[in-house]
Protein backbone atom coordinates (compact mmCIF):
# COMPACT_ATOMS: atom_id res chain seq x y z
CA UNK A 1 0.00 0.00 0.00
CA UNK A 2 1.47 3.32 -1.05
CA UNK A 3 -0.64 5.90 0.76
CA UNK A 4 0.41 9.52 0.46
CA UNK A 5 2.57 11.23 3.05
CA UNK A 6 1.40 13.03 6.15
CA UNK A 7 1.39 16.42 4.38
CA UNK A 8 -1.32 15.27 1.97
CA UNK A 9 -4.84 16.33 3.03
CA UNK A 10 -7.06 13.40 4.07
CA UNK A 11 -9.33 12.20 1.27
CA UNK A 12 -12.82 13.67 1.08
CA UNK A 13 -13.93 10.88 -1.25
CA UNK A 14 -12.99 7.20 -1.28
CA UNK A 15 -13.76 5.04 -4.31
CA UNK A 16 -13.94 1.27 -3.93
CA UNK A 17 -12.44 -0.78 -6.77
CA UNK A 18 -13.47 -4.40 -6.29
CA UNK A 19 -12.90 -5.28 -9.96
CA UNK A 20 -10.39 -2.85 -11.52
CA UNK A 21 -8.96 -3.32 -14.99
CA UNK A 22 -6.35 -2.31 -17.48
CA UNK A 23 -7.91 -1.24 -20.77
CA UNK A 24 -5.84 -2.21 -23.82
CA UNK A 25 -6.91 -0.44 -27.01
CA UNK A 26 -5.64 -1.80 -30.33
CA UNK A 27 -6.26 0.15 -33.53
CA UNK A 28 -6.54 -1.69 -36.84
CA UNK A 29 -7.58 -0.62 -40.33
CA UNK A 30 -10.47 -2.70 -41.69
CA UNK A 31 -10.57 -5.48 -39.09
CA UNK A 32 -10.89 -8.93 -40.69
CA UNK A 33 -12.24 -11.58 -38.27
CA UNK A 34 -10.59 -14.96 -38.72
CA UNK A 35 -7.55 -13.49 -40.47
CA UNK A 36 -4.17 -12.11 -39.43
CA UNK A 37 -4.54 -8.36 -38.81
CA UNK A 38 -1.72 -5.87 -38.41
CA UNK A 39 -2.23 -3.38 -35.62
CA UNK A 40 -1.61 0.32 -36.19
CA UNK A 41 -1.02 1.22 -32.56
CA UNK A 42 -1.70 0.03 -29.04
CA UNK A 43 -2.41 1.91 -25.82
CA UNK A 44 -2.93 0.68 -22.26
CA UNK A 45 -4.88 2.76 -19.75
CA UNK A 46 -5.73 2.14 -16.12
CA UNK A 47 -9.46 1.54 -15.92
CA UNK A 48 -12.43 0.28 -14.00
CA UNK A 49 -15.24 2.61 -12.97
CA UNK A 50 -14.02 3.28 -9.44
CA UNK A 51 -10.52 4.24 -10.56
CA UNK A 52 -11.91 6.39 -13.38
CA UNK A 53 -14.02 8.27 -10.81
CA UNK A 54 -10.98 8.80 -8.58
CA UNK A 55 -8.92 10.01 -11.55
CA UNK A 56 -11.59 12.53 -12.55
CA UNK A 57 -11.99 13.85 -9.00
CA UNK A 58 -8.22 14.24 -8.70
CA UNK A 59 -8.23 16.31 -11.90
CA UNK A 60 -10.59 18.73 -10.14
CA UNK A 61 -8.30 18.95 -7.12
CA UNK A 62 -10.51 16.91 -4.78
CA UNK A 63 -8.51 14.81 -2.29
CA UNK A 64 -9.43 11.21 -3.11
CA UNK A 65 -8.38 7.69 -2.18
CA UNK A 66 -8.91 4.28 -3.76
CA UNK A 67 -9.52 1.13 -1.73
CA UNK A 68 -9.95 -2.26 -3.35
CA UNK A 69 -7.70 -4.87 -4.93
CA UNK A 70 -5.04 -4.95 -7.63
CA UNK A 71 -2.75 -7.72 -8.87
CA UNK A 72 0.93 -7.46 -8.04
CA UNK A 73 2.09 -8.56 -11.48
CA UNK A 74 0.82 -5.42 -13.25
CA UNK A 75 0.46 -3.05 -10.31
CA UNK A 76 3.04 -0.58 -11.66
CA UNK A 77 0.61 1.08 -14.07
CA UNK A 78 -1.90 1.67 -11.27
CA UNK A 79 0.81 3.01 -8.97
CA UNK A 80 2.06 5.40 -11.64
CA UNK A 81 -1.45 6.84 -12.06
CA UNK A 82 -1.97 7.16 -8.31
CA UNK A 83 1.37 8.90 -7.82
CA UNK A 84 0.97 11.22 -10.80
CA UNK A 85 -2.52 12.33 -9.76
CA UNK A 86 -1.89 12.30 -5.99
CA UNK A 87 -4.51 9.63 -5.37
CA UNK A 88 -4.04 7.87 -2.02
CA UNK A 89 -3.58 4.15 -2.65
CA UNK A 90 -5.24 1.94 -0.04
CA UNK A 91 -5.63 -1.13 -2.25
CA UNK A 92 -4.94 -4.70 -1.19
CA UNK A 93 -2.27 -6.39 -3.32
CA UNK A 94 -3.07 -9.91 -4.52
CA UNK A 95 -0.92 -12.42 -6.37
CA UNK A 96 -1.27 -12.48 -10.15
CA UNK A 97 -2.61 -10.00 -12.69
CA UNK A 98 -5.36 -7.44 -12.60
CA UNK A 99 -7.76 -8.24 -15.45
CA UNK A 100 -7.01 -6.77 -18.88
CA UNK A 101 -9.88 -5.70 -21.15
CA UNK A 102 -9.27 -5.30 -24.87
CA UNK A 103 -10.83 -2.86 -27.34
CA UNK A 104 -10.38 -3.45 -31.07
CA UNK A 105 -10.89 -0.09 -32.75
CA UNK A 106 -11.39 -0.22 -36.53
CA UNK A 107 -10.19 3.08 -38.00
CA UNK A 108 -11.99 2.40 -41.30
CA UNK A 109 -15.48 1.43 -40.12
CA UNK A 110 -15.32 3.45 -36.91
CA UNK A 111 -16.60 0.44 -34.96
CA UNK A 112 -15.12 -0.76 -31.68
CA UNK A 113 -15.26 -4.36 -30.47
CA UNK A 114 -14.96 -4.80 -26.69
CA UNK A 115 -13.55 -7.94 -25.08
CA UNK A 116 -14.09 -7.59 -21.32
CA UNK A 117 -12.60 -10.10 -18.91
CA UNK A 118 -14.66 -11.09 -15.85
CA UNK A 119 -11.84 -10.51 -13.37
CA UNK A 120 -10.08 -12.59 -10.74
CA UNK A 121 -12.17 -15.50 -9.44
CA UNK A 122 -12.46 -15.74 -5.65
CA UNK A 123 -13.20 -18.68 -3.42
CA UNK A 124 -15.73 -17.91 -0.65
CA UNK A 125 -12.92 -17.77 1.90
CA UNK A 126 -10.74 -15.46 -0.21
CA UNK A 127 -13.69 -13.17 -0.97
CA UNK A 128 -14.55 -12.87 2.72
CA UNK A 129 -10.92 -12.17 3.63
CA UNK A 130 -10.57 -9.45 0.98
CA UNK A 131 -13.87 -7.83 1.92
CA UNK A 132 -12.86 -7.72 5.59
CA UNK A 133 -9.51 -6.13 4.72
CA UNK A 134 -11.23 -3.49 2.60
CA UNK A 135 -13.80 -2.78 5.31
CA UNK A 136 -11.02 -2.25 7.87
CA UNK A 137 -9.35 0.28 5.56
CA UNK A 138 -12.63 2.01 4.83
CA UNK A 139 -13.37 2.33 8.55
CA UNK A 140 -10.18 4.37 8.95
CA UNK A 141 -10.72 6.41 5.79
CA UNK A 142 -14.32 7.21 6.73
CA UNK A 143 -13.07 9.21 9.71
CA UNK A 144 -12.40 12.05 7.25
CA UNK A 145 -14.13 11.10 3.98
CA UNK A 146 -17.52 12.61 3.19
CA UNK A 147 -18.41 10.16 0.43
CA UNK A 148 -17.74 6.50 -0.32
CA UNK A 149 -18.21 5.65 -4.02
CA UNK A 150 -19.02 2.01 -4.84
CA UNK A 151 -18.66 1.70 -8.57
CA UNK A 152 -18.33 -1.11 -11.10
CA UNK A 153 -18.96 -4.82 -11.40
CA UNK A 154 -18.12 -7.49 -8.85
CA UNK A 155 -15.48 -10.11 -9.69
CA UNK A 156 -16.51 -13.78 -9.92
CA UNK A 157 -16.98 -15.33 -6.49
CA UNK A 158 -17.52 -12.04 -4.67
CA UNK A 159 -20.82 -12.20 -2.72
CA UNK A 160 -23.69 -10.48 -4.49
CA UNK A 161 -24.34 -8.50 -1.30
CA UNK A 162 -20.77 -7.15 -1.08
CA UNK A 163 -21.87 -3.60 -1.88
CA UNK A 164 -24.77 -3.94 0.56
CA UNK A 165 -22.33 -4.95 3.29
CA UNK A 166 -20.04 -2.00 2.57
CA UNK A 167 -22.97 0.44 2.34
CA UNK A 168 -24.36 -0.54 5.73
CA UNK A 169 -20.93 -0.40 7.38
CA UNK A 170 -20.06 3.01 5.92
CA UNK A 171 -23.40 4.58 6.75
CA UNK A 172 -22.90 3.47 10.34
CA UNK A 173 -19.78 5.65 10.38
CA UNK A 174 -21.74 8.67 9.13
CA UNK A 175 -20.32 8.65 5.60
CA UNK A 176 -22.59 9.01 2.56
CA UNK A 177 -22.58 6.28 -0.08
CA UNK A 178 -22.93 6.66 -3.85
CA UNK A 179 -23.64 3.37 -5.65
CA UNK A 180 -22.99 2.80 -9.35
CA UNK A 181 -23.52 -0.83 -10.30
CA UNK A 182 -26.20 -2.99 -11.89
CA UNK A 183 -28.13 -6.24 -11.69
CA UNK A 184 -28.29 -8.28 -8.51
CA UNK A 185 -25.55 -6.31 -6.66
CA UNK A 186 -27.62 -3.15 -7.17
CA UNK A 187 -30.83 -4.83 -6.00
CA UNK A 188 -29.13 -6.23 -2.91
CA UNK A 189 -27.57 -2.90 -1.95
CA UNK A 190 -30.77 -0.88 -2.38
CA UNK A 191 -32.19 -2.50 0.75
CA UNK A 192 -29.47 -0.78 2.79
CA UNK A 193 -30.47 2.66 1.49
CA UNK A 194 -27.45 4.17 -0.29
CA UNK A 195 -27.63 7.96 -0.42
CA UNK A 196 -27.40 8.07 -4.20
CA UNK A 197 -27.50 5.63 -7.11
CA UNK A 198 -26.45 6.20 -10.73
CA UNK A 199 -28.07 3.67 -13.04
CA UNK A 200 -28.15 4.27 -16.78
CA UNK A 201 -31.41 3.72 -18.66
CA UNK A 202 -30.71 0.05 -19.37
CA UNK A 203 -29.75 -0.65 -15.75
CA UNK A 204 -32.82 1.18 -14.46
CA UNK A 205 -35.09 -0.77 -16.82
CA UNK A 206 -33.57 -4.01 -15.57
CA UNK A 207 -34.10 -2.89 -11.98
CA UNK A 208 -37.79 -1.97 -12.34
CA UNK A 209 -38.57 -4.77 -14.78
CA UNK A 210 -40.08 -2.71 -17.58
CA UNK A 211 -39.06 -0.91 -20.76
CA UNK A 212 -37.89 2.69 -20.42
CA UNK A 213 -37.47 3.48 -24.10
CA UNK A 214 -39.53 6.68 -23.95
CA UNK A 215 -39.51 9.82 -21.83
CA UNK A 216 -43.01 9.07 -20.46
CA UNK A 217 -41.71 5.64 -19.47
CA UNK A 218 -38.88 7.24 -17.55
Amino acid sequence: MNALNALTPPPRVVTVALNPALDQTIEVANLQPGAVNRALRMQIDVGGKAINVASCLADFGIPVAVAGQIGRDNAALFEELFQRKHIANHCCYLDGLTRINTKLADTVSGETTDLNMPGREFTPEAATDLLNQILDRLDRLAEHAHWIVLSGSLPPGMPVDAYATITARMQATGASVLLDTSGDPLKAALATGPNMIKPNRHELAELVGQSLDSLPGL
